[in-house]
């Protein structure tokens, strides 16, 4: 027996809602919201004044660029959503009306917990001696708490039904590609900018 891919992966859709109750459906409303749109609102705060305001122009371009080529690959790639191919799996919020691959939510949360991490936790101190070694424990539990959350994102679409284990997974890697490449060109013009040859 040949495994289908698309066949496996609406069985997975349709398994981890089935799996996850009232009380999953409830907890990935919640968590869904973090990945929405509305979360750039701060960002665009910050990016007005502030000691952060590059920081989060940053944020903002990344965004940018992320749904961008979400909205484009969901133009070429053509799937639909699956509670609308499938009448088994269940919208449990307002069923957006654009393509299903990749997901936006998962694509964007990724991105952004990449080029935080990326960008602004380098194993040498601003002074260029190493870090100690609390710090460093520090930094990486927020950073895996960044990643878990933006995972948490990227399930609760599959428990909503707006979304397959691909598409979700498909999200992720993109948007992680894209963080991790700003986030290099972040550490790099910052290292320009205060490196001591450039101050002169």
């Amino acid at each position: 027996m040949i495994l289908d891919p698309v066949d496996l992966d609406y069985r997975l859709a349709h398994w981890v809602q089935s799996v996850t109750g009232g009380t999953g459906a409830s907890c990935a409303y919640a968590i869904t919201w973090l990945g929405s749109g509305w979360m750039i609102l701060p960002m665009v705060a910050f990016a007005v004044r502030g000691r952060h305001a590059t920081l989060a122009r940053a944020l903002l371009l990344v965004s940018g660029i992320t749904s961008g080529l979400v909205a484009i690959l969901k133009w070429i790639v053509s799937r639909p959503r699956p509670f609308r191919a499938h009448s088994d799996i269940l919208a449990l919020v307002v069923g957006p009306s654009d393509n299903s691959c990749p997901s936006g939510h998962a694509a964007g949360s990724f991105a952004v917990a990449v080029f935080l991490i990326g960008a602004l936790w380098p194993v040498t101190g601003a002074d260029g001696t190493r870090k100690s070694t609390r710090a460093l424990r520090r930094e990486h539990f927020f950073a895996v708490l960044l990643v878990a959350l933006a995972a948490l994102i990227a399930l609760s679409r599959v428990i909503l039904g707006v979304h397959y284990p691909f598409d979700v997974g498909m999200g992720a890697i993109l948007g992680a590609a894209i963080g991790a490449y700003s986030a290099m060109h972040w550490r790099r013009r910052r290292e320009r900018r205060f490196s001591p040859i450039a101050s002169r």
